[in-house]
């Protein structure tokens, strides 16, 4: 463990900041706090750890114990996937796209990347790096959720010809496999097993709100198709609606959950028709009169 001190004019947001610089086979982390000798400096505490979920434990440990406020790691390859859902839980952790940083990287007063990072956090540099807000407005995701979608995707939608090319990459687009025009499997084709296996949660959240358009279109599906795959194409609009959010910048607006109604009044007439007759009953529909002001 090494420390070392330096006077900085920062403007600061956390006084106990940590970053962590991830690698391969260590971890080293930076803890960086108010100086208790000099005024305006800042204490620089520096530990490696190993990558081993023991070695993690430590590492969560080793911070709570210095009561740090912010903690700022890169999203770097897969490297931080194991850090992050250990520490996540119990630290205001802060994942940031490596490609967000570049123009703020270090200087030369910084003796590592850590340093770097635990410096960034606390003067706020990388708040609002990541898109949070407008990703928690899609049913269903939260705040872990968003980051973790960050992170895999880059936020950089750019890299996505479209929201169909996204959701093929994630692993959501139903697989085909026609012959004689007849569909013989619908099964997803692999894809970012991360992210696939994340839009589970999202999407049974999604269908259990009755009051949603995503809830409405899963019914549809399953009625058709069975509830797996029902469920897999609610996992497809989510990825359609990240592309969208994160491409437009703008908030998710969900279509309600009489939206297939309003889009073909016709069809939804003739369905109860349908189950009233099935019953043993006729229907016939007058249009609602205006109601005229008094």
């Amino acid at each position: 463990m090494a420390v070392s001190r330096q006077e900085v004019n920062d403007e600061v947001i956390y006084l106990r900041s940590a970053g962590v610089d991830l690698g391969k086979r260590f971890l080293l982390a930076c803890v960086r706090t108010p100086s208790t000798k000099r005024a305006g400096s800042w204490s620089l505490e520096t530990e490696r750890f190993g990558t081993t979920r023991t070695e993690v434990g430590r590492l969560l440990a080793w911070l709570m114990a210095r009561q740090v406020e912010v903690v700022v790691m890169e999203a770097t390859s897969d490297y931080w996937r194991g850090v992050y859902y250990v520490l996540q839980p119990h630290l205001n952790l802060m994942l940031v796209n490596p490609a967000h940083l570049r123009g703020i990287r270090s200087r030369k007063s910084d003796p590592s990347d850590a340093a770097f990072l635990a410096r960034a956090g606390a003067a706020g540099m990388v708040k609002g790096s990541f898109k949070l807000d407008h990703l928690d407005t899609i049913l269903g995701v939260g705040r872990l959720a968003a980051e973790v979608i960050i992170a895999e995707t880059g936020a950089d939608m750019r890299r996505f010809a479209s929201a169909q090319h996204l959701a093929s990459w994630i692993g959501v687009c139903p697989g085909q496999n026609e012959s004689a025009g007849v569909n013989k499997s619908g099964r997803s084709r692999p894809g970012n097993s991360n992210l696939k296996r994340l839009l589970g949660t999202p999407a049974m959240a999604a269908i259990r709100d009755k009051r949603s358009y995503l809830s409405a279109f899963h019914r549809r599906i399953a009625a058709r198709r069975g509830g797996k795959r029902a469920l897999v194409a609610v996992m497809h609009k989510h990825a359609i609606a990240i592309w969208h959010v994160l491409h437009d910048q703008q908030p998710y607006r969900d279509l309600g959950a009489d939206y297939f109604t309003r889009r073909n009044p016709d069809r939804a007439l003739r369905r109860m028709t349908k189950e009233a007759n099935s019953l043993g009953f006729t229907i016939r529909f007058d249009p609602v009169a205006a109601t005229r002001p008094a």
